[in-house]
C-alpha cells in the first residue's frame, strides 16, 4: 500500500465515471473499493447529483469521508448527515434569473437546503420532454414541491442549484445571458437527447471544493477521476486526474491519461494500480 509519509485521496465523479452505462456500480467495483477503503484508502465522490440521489447509486460502497455535491455546491458529511459547508444564491441573483426566466418563458428547478432538509421546486407551466422524464422519474420523491405560480417559484429562500431542462436551442440564449454572472455547467445529459443548463452561486465549482476538502482532511495530494466538463475545474486542482474512455472530447486534453471506461471498471483498476505504489 501507500506510504504512511503521504496521505492522498482519491475522488471519483459518480455518472459516467464510477457508475456504468446503466447508473449502477458494478460488484466488482464495491467489492474492491471496499477491501481499500477498509485497508487505509481514502476515498471519495463529487457529483452533479444531490446526497438523496448519490446515496441510491453509491449504496453498498463504505463511504465514510465527506462528499461533494451538485456540481460542488455542497461539501456534506454522510455520516453526521450534515452540511458542512455550502454556497447559496442571494434574494438579487435568483431575482435575476426570474428575469431571464420570464424573457425566455422557460423556467427552471429549484434547489433548496433549510436546516439540511432538501427541496426542489418547480412550476406546471411550459414543461420540456426532458425536464418531463426528469420529474416523473422522481414522481415519489419527497423533496418534489410544485410551486403554485412562478412568484411563489422564485420566492424560496436558501437556493444553492438552478436547473433548466431543454433542447439546446432553448437553453442556449439563457446559458449565453446567465454564464455572465454565475458559475454555468450548459452539457446533454449522459444518455438522452436533452441539455441541461445547471446554474451555480460563484466559488461553488467542484475544484473550488475540492480544494476545501483537501484542507480539511489535511491530505497532501488529490487524485481524480472524471469524465465530463464539470469536471474541469476539479481537473485543474489535482495533482493526478484521469479521464475515463467514454470522457467528452473536452474534458481529455486536461487528463493526466486516459483510462479504461465506466463500462468496465475503469477507476477502480487504476486505483488498485495506483495503491500498490509507494505515492506518485
Amino acid at each position: 500500500m501507500l506510504g504512511d509519509y503521504m496521505k492522498i485521496l482519491y475522488v471519483s465523479d459518480l455518472d459516467g465515471t464510477l457508475l456504468n452505462k446503466d447508473t449502477k456500480l458494478t460488484n466488482y467495483t464495491v467489492n474492491e473499493l471496499n477491501k481499500l477503503i477498509d485497508d487505509g484508502l481514502m476515498f471519495t465522490y463529487a457529483t452533479a447529483r444531490s446526497f438523496n440521489s448519490s446515496s441510491v447509486v453509491t449504496n453498498g460502497l463504505n463511504i465514510k469521508l465527506p462528499v461533494i455535491l451538485c456540481n460542488g455546491v455542497k461539501i456534506y458529511d454522510p455520516i453526521k448527515k450534515t452540511t458542512i459547508s455550502g454556497s447559496f444564491f442571494s434574494k438579487e441573483e435568483i431575482d435575476y434569473v426570474k428575469r431571464i426566466s420570464l424573457k425566455y418563458d422557460n423556467f427552471p428547478i429549484l434547489y433548496q437546503t433549510l436546516n439540511d432538509v432538501d427541496k426542489f421546486y418547480y412550476i406546471e407551466y411550459n414543461i420540456s420532454v426532458g425536464k418531463r422524464y426528469y420529474l416523473d422519474k422522481r414522481v415519489s420523491d419527497k423533496r418534489l414541491t410544485i410551486s403554485k405560480d412562478i412568484e411563489s417559484l422564485f420566492s424560496n429562500e436558501n437556493i444553492y442549484y438552478v436547473n433548466f431542462i431543454d433542447t439546446y436551442e432553448a437553453l442556449k440564449p439563457i446559458y449565453d445571458e446567465l454564464r455572465t454572472t454565475f458559475r454555468c455547467v450548459f452539457q446533454q445529459e449522459i444518455y438522452r437527447e436533452e441539455y441541461w443548463l445547471e446554474v451555480l452561486p460563484n466559488n461553488s465549482d467542484k475544484g473550488y471544493s475540492l480544494k476545501k476538502l483537501k484542507e480539511l482532511l489535511d491530505v497532501d495530494k488529490i487524485v481524480y477521476f472524471g469524465d465530463s466538463l464539470n469536471d474541469i475545474e476539479a481537473f485543474k486542482v489535482s495533482d493526478l486526474c484521469y479521464a475515463v474512455s467514454n470522457s467528452k472530447d473536452g474534458l481529455k486534453p486536461y487528463a493526466n491519461e486516459i483510462i479504461d471506461s465506466n463500462d468496465n471498471d475503469g477507476v477502480i483498476k487504476k486505483i488498485k494500480e495506483m495503491y500498490k505504489n509507494e505515492g506518485f
